[in-house]
């Protein structure tokens, strides 16, 4: 195979390839080459690349950039440390493999793992993982004169990259310096703890230069995270707020640009510094020694501004223009089967593939579905999307389809924080918040207020937008359930509501925390088949289709009370009738109907009311006949009675 058609091939897969001149990168500094910090699955860039370099060599960047680490297996020697792990710890599993000129490369599936890069472990035993990069094939090893190729029966067309054993990834992972008495990654170089000068300047260089060096396609998250980690060392007093701003923004700048994406400008690169700063902030770290009431070593932070400065601030940036903001707070809330999980999980499946929301650009990123109500439902929800709109599941999109506890405990917070925290998630939605109390009471300002918490550590360590849906009470023009905190943390709030005659959904915006609200959007739910089950019986589900013009009448109050079971009862005489009256044009689109003396009969006899008094009866139907009549959900001519869509 050419070597550009393997490139592409390579990028196809989603791994970062780069032009490689033996094992060195084709492209030199003079002219504007960065290194392994070139790889991109770019088709045009890449076939530019092979243009101009046609005998190059490929390079695959490992780590975050293509999923996967490596461990380099050298000769005799690097073969012998092998055997002697797996002879201590147990065989490593099945996985891709690749033989070198001297060597084979062994592909272990990156799950954000801190793994030493192009370190020698063992003798003849090296890794690369994020910063790295290996040749692969077709290749050729300039010293031993070979090409790379892939084994038999382990090539990456046929095997999957497995999963490290534990006991391998304990042995390649980075580890903190021995010299600290505590798992604190900066105690060994900056003295007493948290709150002191000398351990705020080590942690301000080590988050700066992870920050500059962070690879493609994790810089956002790493800039966060220093940020965030940074933020709460200035609160503790241990750095300056200006110095801290200054030395991140230039980290900032010192990233490695994504040839496929316009460069981050200063003015952005400060807003995201800023803003993980003062969320850091709001939570500064303590020594466990320090007493309540020291006063902060630097009170510049509580300076206020005056409002020419107002402009310096970070700038509100959209997830769904004019909706949904970054790293913000939102629910959905609505009654029961009212739409709101089909329109939540319409808004995070376009989120994870880029597509207009009503028209409206939404900011593409991975989304992390938490279905705490099982995940069957959203698994048949999410094929008729992919039917519907006739595409392949392969959009960052991720369901965590288990119950999490965000109340009474940090442990599921942090644990899924640790999970996804590699997958850079613009956007994370709980269905629903009830199923995530876990037991706690709705009413409740402890248990309300602790999963308020939960959901800002989620957003604060991943910086994505976090969307709640939650349901209405008994009185659902009160709003939400439970207690008013969950209202006043929300930055948005989006009503649901379903027409029952019409069948429309409307989402209105009831709140939004910095603009005006008050944005409506009207849709159906559109049934789509998506397979058999097991009794060869068609199984369905919906999607979201909007309406771009639903007129007033459809927007009618919902149908309650006997006037619901007379309308329910007209809908199954109708679906009965046989004969069809004639075309009438006082009758729209010659919609079916039944007489309403069979409607009658039907509410007689079908629970209308539980008297069997012929005159109390008489009186309910025509009661539920006129309420029908004045909501506009029937209409009536002659001795015919139909539903008005």
């Amino acid at each position: 195979m050419p070597k550009i058609d393997a490139a592409l091939t390579y990028a196809d897969r989603g791994w970062a390839v780069l032009p490689l001149r033996g094992k060195l990168p084709a492209i030199p500094k003079a002219k504007g080459g960065r290194g392994v910090h070139d790889a991109t699955t770019n088709s045009d860039t890449i076939k530019a690349w092979w243009e101009k370099y046609p005998d190059a060599n490929i390079g695959v960047a490992t780590g975050r950039a293509s999923g996967f680490w490596v461990l380099d297996v050298d000769g005799d020697e690097g073969e012998q440390s092998l055997a002697e792990l797996q002879g201590e710890h147990g065989p490593i599993p099945d996985t891709v493999e690749q033989l070198t000129g001297n060597g084979r490369h062994l592909l272990f599936r990156f799950n954000g793992e801190q793994i030493k890069n192009s370190v020698k472990i063992l003798p003849g035993l090296d890794t690369r993982a994020d910063g790295g990069y290996i040749v692969v094939a077709p290749s050729h090893h300039q010293g031993a004169g070979r090409p790379y190729i892939w084994e038999v029966d382990h090539d990456p067309e046929d095997t999957e990259a497995a999963n490290a054993p534990e006991w391998l990834l304990e042995l390649v992972a980075e580890k903190p310096s021995e010299v600290a008495a505590t798992t604190d990654p900066y105690l060994a170089f900056g003295g007493s703890g948290p709150t002191s000068e000398s351990y705020g300047r080590a942690a301000l260089e080590k988050e700066s230069e992870a920050v500059a060096m962070a690879p493609v396609g994790s810089q956002e998250f790493t800039l966060n995270a220093a940020a965030l980690k940074i933020g709460q060392l200035v609160g503790s007093g241990a750095l300056d707020l200006s110095k801290a701003t200054e030395r991140l923004v230039a980290a900032g700048l010192a990233m490695p640009n994504d040839p496929e994406k316009k460069p981050w400008s200063e003015n952005e690169i400060r807003a995201k510094v800023e803003r993980g700063l003062r969320d850091g902030m709001a939570r500064p770290r303590t020594a466990k020694t320090s007493a309540p009431s020291d006063p902060p070593k630097d009170p510049s932070r509580l300076k206020p501004l005056h409002w020419s400065e107002l402009g310096n601030l970070p700038v509100r940036e959209s997830l769904l223009k004019g909706v949904l903001d970054r790293n913000a707070f939102s629910i959905i809330y609505g009654p029961t089967n009212c739409g709101k999980t089909f329109m939540a999980l319409d808004i995070a499946a376009r989120v994870a593939l880029g597509w207009d929301w009503f028209s409206r650009k939404v900011r593409q990123g991975s989304v992390v579905y938490i279905a705490a109500e099982g995940g069957l439902g959203i698994a048949e929800r999410l094929s008729a999307f992919q039917f519907r709109h006739e595409i392949e599941p392969d959009a960052p999109l991720y369901i965590v389809p288990v119950a999490l506890d965000l109340c009474k405990t940090r442990g599921d917070a942090a644990g899924l924080v640790n999970e996804i925290k590699q997958l850079n998630p613009e956007l994370i939605v709980v269905d629903t918040l009830s199923r995530a109390l876990a037991g706690g009471n709705e009413n409740s300002p402890d248990d309300m207020g602790a999963f308020v918490g939960n959901c800002d550590f989620l957003r604060q360590e991943t910086g994505a937008h976090l969307l709640a849906i939650h349901h209405t009470g008994k009185d659902e023009s009160r709003g939400t359930r439970g207690h008013s905190l969950l209202l006043g943390a929300a930055d948005t709030l989006i009503e649901v509501s379903k027409d029952e005659v019409s069948g429309l959904v409307t989402a209105t915006v009831k709140k939004q925390r910095d603009r005006a609200g008050g944005d409506t959007f009207t849709f159906k739910l559109d049934p789509i088949d998506i397979g058999m089950d097991e009794d060869e019986d068609t199984v369905t589900s919906c999607v979201v289709v909007p309406v771009e013009d639903a007129s007033p009448t459809r927007r009618r109050s919902r149908i309650t009370g006997q006037a619901k079971i007379a309308f329910d009862l007209l809908r199954k005489a109708i679906q009965d009738t046989e004969e069809q009256p004639p075309p009438c044009r006082h009758r729209p689109d010659n919609l079916p109907a039944t007489t309403g003396t069979l409607w009658r009969r039907y509410c007689y006899t079908g629970g209308l009311t539980e008297s069997d008094n012929p005159d109390t009866q008489r009186k309910t139907f025509l009661r539920a006949r006129q309420t029908l009549l004045a909501q506009e959900a029937i209409g009536i001519w002659d001795e015919w009675v139909w539903i008005v869509n």
